[in-house]
């Protein structure tokens, strides 16, 4: 018995065994087709949700708009009282986009000590997010321009961010941040100030993002459970940039997450770093320090018998470090050479590293 089946103008003719075979061949397909088609579903479902930050995120600077009573959070510094606000930019995709927003002021040295404007918090709602598909992750903290004078303000909050890119580009564990110009409308006076800053990533998004887990208890931190390799990395990024405003002991100026049943650590908050050398900065007196501009390594000291491949790493990103100060158009040329200049002091003496005195 014979079947004749036809594809387009030609006849294809057959036997009995020569079907089954056909069969076969078909329901493979469809079978593979299926299986295909589940294997894109379930990868789909479990695609990360995009959040806030990323539709903030742009290449080059954001400009936003903040609307709400200015005054009165410079006059509350001292409370963790709620303004309601509005938020408004729009995005890389030329969409305008209007939010709702809670501000609150922040920090603990800036807080008290920046005449100008207090570093803040924006607390986004839930529900708005999941509306709008993204992400529940809702609190960013903000780096504000802090002192009155323009340019000192400025200068200070671009190195500072400088000093997060560079973290960037050693590992992914790392606050991601976006460069922002920031307009403050007061909605009492409708006084408008202008000024830079920038964005931080929630540290539940980049837990989330890198797949760790939240740490319950940063104090029993221990050279034993810690990641030792994470660890020199971090370290040594400290000491590079001249930052002893940080503690593992006391976790101060740091984040603790768990990745594969280790803690990591996560700095932030870079304004007492030499690199940044903010006016309002005073040196650490727990170190013999006679400047900011001075190093002093403050991680594990038996770590320095095996830092070859972390220095490497670091010699490695020496260029990429370079052309990010350089490619920052906004930061004046005085500035960007004294960058420059405390990283090739850094690199010069990278097989010399400053230990803390002792008696």
């Amino acid at each position: 018995m014979c079947f004749f089946i036809k594809f387009g103008s030609a006849n294809l003719k057959i036997n009995m065994n020569q079907k089954y075979f056909f069969y076969l061949i078909l329901i493979s397909i469809f079978s593979f087709s299926n299986e295909l088609k589940s294997e894109i579903e379930f990868k789909n479902s479990k695609k990360k949700k995009e959040s806030i930050f990323d539709v903030m995120t742009q290449s080059n600077i954001l400009e936003v708009t903040l609307i709400f009573n200015v005054q009165e959070l410079i006059d509350d510094r001292k409370t963790d009282k709620k303004h309601p606000g509005r938020l408004t930019f729009k995005d890389k995709t030329g969409i305008f986009q209007n939010w709702k927003i809670d501000v609150e002021p922040r920090g603990v040295f800036r807080r008290y000590n920046c005449p100008e404007m207090p570093p803040i918090k924006l607390n986004f709602k839930k529900s708005d997010l999941k509306k709008k598909g993204l992400s529940k992750f809702d609190d960013f903290k903000i780096v504000t321009h802090c002192m009155e004078e323009y340019e000192d303000a400025k200068a200070v909050v671009l190195k500072e961010y400088l000093a997060y890119k560079y973290y960037n580009l050693i590992t992914k564990n790392s606050f991601r941040v976006q460069l922002l110009k920031i307009n403050y409308v007061d909605v009492n006076s409708g006084i408008i100030r202008h000024h830079f800053g920038f964005i931080i990533e929630d540290f539940a998004h980049l837990r989330d993002r890198v797949g760790a887990k939240k740490c319950t208890n940063p104090i029993g931190i221990t050279n034993e459970n810690i990641d030792r390799d994470a660890y020199k990395k971090m370290a040594l990024f400290q000491y590079m940039i001249g930052n002893t405003d940080w503690s593992l002991r006391q976790v101060r100026n740091i984040k603790v997450m768990l990745l594969d049943e280790k803690y990591v650590v996560i700095p932030y908050d870079f304004d007492f770093a030499g690199l940044v050398l903010a006016p309002y900065a005073r040196v650490n007196a727990d170190y013999d320090l006679s400047s900011l501009r001075e190093r002093v390594y403050l991680g594990f000291e038996e770590d320095l018998e095996y830092m070859e491949s972390v220095k490497k790493r670091f010699k490695k990103k020496k260029g990429k470090f370079r052309r990010r100060t350089k490619h920052l158009v906004f930061l004046h040329k005085a500035h960007k050479n004294s960058v420059l200049v405390y990283l090739k002091s850094f690199y010069k003496n990278i097989n010399d590293i400053q230990l803390p005195f002792k008696d």
